[in-house]
């Protein structure tokens, strides 16, 4: 048995899925995608707590990726969720 790692982002749209062999393949689709997403989210923090608000660029990479409910209001996620691989 062996362990696949997915990548997900759920949004509005539905749910982005990219699947890995390792957890930190996993982890740096996630990053990718709150990189590509920042510009659309981080004028508008929706939380006045969110470092966004304070300084567009406060967050390095794995802050913004645990960040993101907040930054857009709870309306997306981003996280890693972990499988089982059966090759039979």
């Amino acid at each position: 048995m062996k362990q696949v790692f997915i990548a997900k982002h759920e949004h509005k749209h539905g749910t982005d899925e990219v699947a890995f062999a390792t957890h930190d393949g996993a982890q740096k689709q996630l990053r990718e995608w709150a990189r590509q997403n920042f510009e659309d989210w981080g004028s508008c923090c929706a939380d006045p707590e969110c470092p966004a608000a304070k300084e567009e660029n406060a967050m390095n990479d794995r802050e913004l990726v645990s960040h993101w409910p907040m930054l857009t209001g709870s309306t997306e996620f981003l996280f890693v969720e972990e499988v089982e691989f059966f090759n039979w």
